[in-house]
């Protein structure tokens, strides 16, 4: 390429060029797009740009693109080095302004394709973890309203386009959308104000398999900051109905969107509203214990984090308790010790499942009006549960310096506010589990002075609510 001017010899320089960019675009090697931006890439990408000569400037885009999407991090440094100098993002911008809709030329299509490309390659898309480089192009990007309208204008008319030279146009504009998203919460919030969610939230309701699975990454993201609008109620509810797809793998991924949005007061009544039945109902792990394809104790796991959540709210948390929630909270607290290890045995990466319905149960039951509907569950639901883990899970000898497990210390919590309450479960399920006054008498000599007062708490109450029978056996066992 070197010995062709281009000032003598466009139509072969032209050819060398796109040559030179399509190599570039299959490698599968790193080290060839090192190599390629060590001797001058950059230089050439800068100098074609803003080319008058279409093939040119669409080939240096192209390049671009392929240059910031290298992972490679010294291929990273130099582009963004060079970006952050020179007009780039504003060239791309403007090609991407300069069309109106989703042009049907194929020539056009094409310029357009790759600026949304390059400029999302740029912002880190497909990459995990953005870099401040990254942030600095998206919030470059997302500068003015005029560029962020363009871009969800072209995912908005794109719905139902897919293949062709406007099906790449749709996808790539759709890939920047999401990329932005991620970048930052700010990014985030300027495209749900400026529309984008509306577009997020139609791909989830009608796009196809591959469309919707992308948009669900985009809506967690930015509902972040949003406000409770019908749109973002009909974004929960297209999640919240993937939850009863009959498809686990999907239905593990709206989990996971749910949990995020579950962080926002915004979401939570829409979640209740629209999905809180089919969440309880994946508390029962034998619908998918033995499904191969899904993480089960991870998806329970993701399911307790979001009724944690909502449950922040005394409605809620009732209407929680009302779906029978407690029953398959209670079941995790029982059973999930064992289940955690028979499917850790089988690769499982999920935390402490029983620690995370102990932290929903608490939640739930820090609201007065919803104890008494919990006790009334029975003997052998949460209050048994709790006593058990108590039991089991601390040490005869007492706290050691290491203080509490998270389940056990979530338990105790948990129990006393139920514990406060006369009821007849609480006294049928202290005369199966007497031996608890063992392991609370070992707390009053604990070094940790906050549980000295909450050991004797607990044992007051424990002799309040206990027969005469139990209470004999109570202080045999001390």
């Amino acid at each position: 390429m070197s010995s062709i001017s281009p000032v003598t010899a466009k139509p072969m320089y032209s050819y060398a060029v796109g040559a030179y960019c399509n190599a570039l675009s299959y490698t599968t090697q790193p080290q060839d797009v090192l190599l390629a931006i060590q001797n001058n890439g950059m230089e050439m990408v800068n100098s074609f740009m803003g080319s008058s000569h279409r093939s040119l400037s669409v080939k240096a885009i192209q390049l671009l693109h392929v240059f910031a999407s290298c992972p490679d991090l010294t291929v990273q440094a130099l582009v963004h080095a060079v970006a952050a100098a020179s007009p780039m993002i504003s060239q791309l911008q403007a090609r991407i302004i300069e069309t109106q809709g989703i042009p049907n030329d194929p020539e056009t299509a094409e310029t357009l394709e790759y600026a949304l490309l390059a400029l999302g390659s740029l912002c880190g898309a497909g990459t995990t973890e953005k870099t401040d480089m990254n942030r600095q192009a998206a919030m470059q990007a997302c500068s003015s309203q005029q560029h962020l309208s363009r871009y969800i204008d072209i995912v908005q008319q794109g719905m139902g386009v897919s293949g062709g030279p406007a099906g790449r146009v749709v996808a790539a504009a759709f890939r920047l959308v999401e990329t932005l998203s991620a970048c930052n919460a700010d990014c985030a919030r300027l495209l749900a104000g400026a529309g984008a969610l509306g577009a997020v939230v139609s791909r989830l309701h009608h796009g196809d398999e591959a469309s919707r699975a992308s948009a669900l990454t985009t809506f967690a993201t930015m509902t972040a900051g949003a406000q409770p609008t019908a749109e973002l109620a009909s974004g929960v509810d297209a999640v919240a109905h993937m939850l009863t797809t009959g498809d686990i793998r999907l239905t593990t991924r709206a989990v996971q969107v749910l949990k995020a949005a579950s962080q926002h007061q915004a979401c939570q009544e829409a979640i209740v509203q629209r999905g809180l039945g089919a969440l309880v109902d994946l508390l029962m792990v034998d619908r998918h214990l033995n499904d191969p394809s899904v993480d089960s104790m991870v998806l329970v796991t993701d399911v307790l984090q979001t009724l944690t959540n909502v449950a922040a709210s005394p409605q809620h948390a009732k209407t929680l308790v009302e779906l029978g929630g407690i029953f398959g909270i209670s079941n995790l607290l029982m059973n999930g010790r064992e289940l955690q290890k028979s499917q850790q045995a089988q690769g499982s990466t999920a935390g402490d499942i029983v620690a995370a319905a102990a932290d929903a149960l608490t939640v739930v039951v820090s609201h007065p009006g919803c104890r008494i509907p919990v006790l009334d569950c029975g003997p052998v639901g949460a209050v048994h549960a709790l006593l058990s883990i108590i039991i089991n899970e601390m040490p005869e000898t007492g706290v050691n310096g290491a203080g509490l497990s998270p389940a056990v210390a979530q338990s105790i919590r948990c129990l006393e506010q139920l514990i406060r309450e006369p009821h007849p479960t609480i006294t049928t399920a202290l005369a199966a589990n007497a031996k608890v006054a063992v392991r609370f008498a070992s707390m009053l000599t604990s070094s940790d002075e906050a549980l000295r007062p909450t050991a004797a708490r607990l044992l007051f109450f424990l002799a309040a609510a206990s027969d005469k029978v139990t209470l004999r056996a109570i202080w045999w066992e001390i």
